[in-house]
């Protein structure tokens, strides 16, 4: 494969490769024991390599199972923060490449070691991405792309875009080369059939074909083109060599899934009943023809969203996303392993973690993991009011213990005070009710203000009979915090001419402007020791700019920046640490950054299996809550993992490099 004499496709719209994610360098954190797999919603790509099933689909996450001889084993990884579109394998190494899409026009092409979790490249691009593939021998990737994308090699070892061609007037729909890598042949949404060589450059033939095809692939040694046709004219299946329709079949609806293996095509039609699953091939007098039909039952009654066949092995992913297995010979096996309930917040007090699961159970567990004791149980409750959030409540001694828990998807659901430990003062919220969903909860000395999404703020003293004691109201306010028992500093958008921060007197109502040079205050929190933290969004040429603050109440303008990263982070979360300031920037990782550097890069935390999506203050430890619902401790001084807690149906488990420990409710 050389590709030398090709020029660069004109007006390529790739802009920028993307920092690769951190390793996930801890083999036993992907221990059998206590993994669970199942996708988030729908599956959207698999590939069947053979023994090796890879699972990829809107949660972003990769799962990877071992089914020969009936062993389920799995490890399960997030690779991107959005959807996962398409996945293509390559061949005869452990390493998949997909199409990643946000839904608002990104679009990312990355590539991975699923054996070693490691990311070899990303490009990101400004137009849509259909296909993704590998050369026959591996040796580079396909990208298929509408507009200026067009068609794009990468250099499946190093990412490197290589020189590809330009000016191919249409979409590039599907590609696939000669086993010597010295040819490809595209098929173009426009409806042509293009043959390119791969030294000189040059098209060498192009045939006139059905356009618009949907899902096409190849099959019968490359000879043959399948795909739906488009506006419900069925199946459809083109001579590669001519563009001629060989053969159509109406009878297969809108939807069908198409893959090939052995030259042998797979059609499944999601049917009431079940799935048909059909094996096609074209005989030698050029016919189609039907070699096989199988009902397959569908898991829980949920329809099929992704195939791929490897040597008459089907593997098969569903809408809501479990993976099924079937063979000729057998009977159909859904992949399982274990069960969890992901935790959806955690909130730190004193020395104690609230955390919400994602089946509305609440409960508590120390600070220090090492108190987790093999066998003990832990409070946790189930029943009642369903929270989706959980923020400390702090008691005129400080926090100790006690938690505000409360709903941001509906105003139906009044936040609960609850604590860890008994106490006679326990505070109540009772009779505290609201017009529109919560945005956002802070406390202070025995106090808590309750922000709503349509910018109104109520402040409340749980302790005191005389219910709220303050209400204020401002279009566009986004966070907000206590500087003490009596004033509020808000967070707001200063678009419009206003100021990102706005301080308000719970007492007099008085209201002050806080000028800053930011656009937008986004987020604003307490520190364990007092100090304000603000997360501010700010224009500069070329893109913009977010900062953490250390809050001077005094004199915000000249408030102390002690990080900074280019971009956008809207949802960054931070906490102290003995070492610094560990924050998630980017939201696929998150690093400890030392006092006097705000530009360092930071010491990088070593990963668990999702993203990190919340970071908490552990003492000397940061605590993090990922989106895979897995709460970690990380020495703060080395990034280094020292355990992780999960939640599964009837039990716990924290494991750590020595051992996994267990326990009940």
């Amino acid at each position: 494969m050389r590709l030398r004499n090709f020029a660069l496709a004109g007006g390529l719209v790739i802009f920028g490769l993307a920092a690769a994610c951190p390793l996930h360098g801890n083999q036993w954190v992907f221990a059998p024991e206590v993994m669970a797999a199942g996708h988030i919603g729908r599956v959207n790509a698999v590939v069947n390599k053979g023994g090796t099933v890879i699972s990829a689909g809107d949660d972003g996450f990769l799962e990877v199972w071992s089914v020969v001889s009936g062993n389920q084993t799995v490890e399960r990884f997030q690779v991107s923060l959005h959807r996962i579109v398409a996945m293509a394998g390559r061949p005869d190494r452990p390493e998949v490449a997909l199409i990643e899409a946000d839904g608002l026009g990104l679009f990312r092409v990355s590539a991975w070691d699923y054996r070693q979790r490691r990311n070899i490249f990303r490009h990101e691009f400004r137009n849509p991405i259909v296909h993704v593939s590998y050369s026959m021998g591996g040796s580079f990737v396909i990208v298929g792309g509408a507009g200026a994308t067009g068609l794009v090699f990468i250099d499946s070892e190093s990412g490197e875009v290589l020189p590809s061609p330009a000016d191919l007037g249409g979409t590039v729909a599907l590609a696939v080369t000669g086993r010597a890598e010295r040819n490809v042949m595209l098929y173009l949404s426009s409806g042509f059939i293009s043959y390119r060589d791969l030294d000189s450059g040059m098209e060498t033939a192009r045939f006139n074909a059905p356009a618009n095809l949907s899902s096409p692939v190849v099959f019968g040694s490359n000879r043959f083109i399948a795909g739906m046709g488009a506006l419900g004219g069925g199946l459809l299946v083109v001579d590669a060599v001519t563009g001629n329709v060989v053969a159509r079949d109406a009878a297969v609806p809108a939807g069908a899934l198409l893959c090939s293996s052995n030259g042998a095509l797979y059609v499944l039609i999601n049917r009431a009943e079940g799935a048909e699953l059909r094996r096609k091939a074209v005989n030698q007098f050029g016919h189609l023809v039907t070699l096989a039909t199988s009902m397959l039952p569908f898991s829980g009654g949920e329809r099929f969203t992704a195939i791929s066949a490897y040597d008459g092995e089907i593997a098969l992913g569903t809408f809501g996303g479990s993976l099924i297995v079937s063979r000729p010979e057998s009977d159909s096996r859904e992949l399982a392993a274990g069960a969890r309930t992901r935790i959806i917040d955690a909130a730190v007090s004193g020395g104690t973690i609230a955390i919400l699961g994602e089946d509305g159970a609440w409960g508590f567990i120390p600070l220090e993991y090492s108190a987790l004791a093999n066998g003990s149980r832990i409070r946790l409750e189930r029943g009642g009011a369903v929270y989706s959030r959980v923020t400390p409540f702090a008691l005129d001694d400080g926090f100790s213990e006690h938690f505000i828990f409360w709903q941001h998807r509906n105003a139906q659901t009044p936040p609960s005070i609850r604590s860890a430990v008994a106490d006679p003062r326990a505070p109540g919220l009772e009779g505290l009710s609201f017009q529109f969903p919560l945005r956002q909860v802070a406390s202070y000395g025995g106090r808590a203000m309750f922000l709503d999404v349509a910018g109104n703020v109520s402040v409340v003293a749980p302790l005191e009979e005389d219910g709220p004691v303050f209400g204020f109201s401002s279009v566009g306010l986004l966070d907000g915090a206590f500087i003490d028992r009596n004033w509020l500093i808000m967070g707001r958008s200063a678009i419009m001419g206003g100021t990102p921060f706005l301080s308000i007197n719970t007492v007099t109502g008085e209201t002050v402007p806080l000028a800053h040079p930011a656009q937008v205050a986004v987020i604003l929190r307490p520190g364990s020791l007092g100090d304000i933290y603000a997360v501010t969004v700010s224009p500069q040429p070329g893109g913009a700019v977010t900062s953490v603050l250390r809050i001077d109440p005094a004199n915000v303008a000249e408030s102390e920046r002690i990080a900074y990263f280019e971009g956008e982070h809207s949802r960054l979360s931070f906490a102290q640490t003995p070492a610094g300031l560990a924050t998630n920037v980017g939201e696929e990782s998150a690093s400890v950054r030392p006092p006097a550097d705000a530009s360092s890069d930071g010491l990088l935390l070593e990963r668990t299996p999702g993203f990190p999506y919340r970071l908490f203050e552990g003492g000397r430890n940061v605590v993090s809550l990922d989106r895979d619902g897995n709460l970690a401790w990380h020495d703060s001084q080395s990034g280094r993992l020292l355990a992780i807690f999960r939640l599964h149906p009837e039990s716990w488990s924290l494991q750590t490099q020595s051992g996994i420990a267990r326990g009940g409710f």
